[in-house]
């Protein structure tokens, strides 16, 4: 399984980030079919006075990913950096799970 890791600092108005998140872009994101499952984390021992959030996606297989990248990514990023921006800073990962 891979887990394809998106960590976002957010630095305005946390609440609509995470219910736009919920409500919006998230359900984008698993309506793609590439992804099985998803979690929202919060990272809690920050002392930063910006919020940081962690939201990892697990699929199948690296080629599922790179078919994401492919087909889908451009356009739900774009959307996401039209209406957050300049509010947020992302960093993204691919882990493979080893057990």
């Amino acid at each position: 399984m891979i887990i394809y890791q998106v960590t976002v600092e957010v630095d305005h108005d946390e609440a609509n980030w995470i219910m736009w998140m919920k409500e919006k872009h998230i359900p984008e994101v698993m309506k793609t079919g590439s992804f099985s499952s998803f979690k929202i984390c919060r990272i809690m021992n920050e002392e930063s006075e910006k919020h940081t959030y962690v939201i990892q996606y697990a699929c199948k297989s690296r080629e599922a990913l790179e078919y994401y990248f492919e087909h889908f990514a451009p356009v739900l990023q774009k959307g996401y950096n039209e209406y957050f921006n300049g509010k947020f800073t992302a960093t993204r990962s691919i882990l493979e799970v080893l057990e």
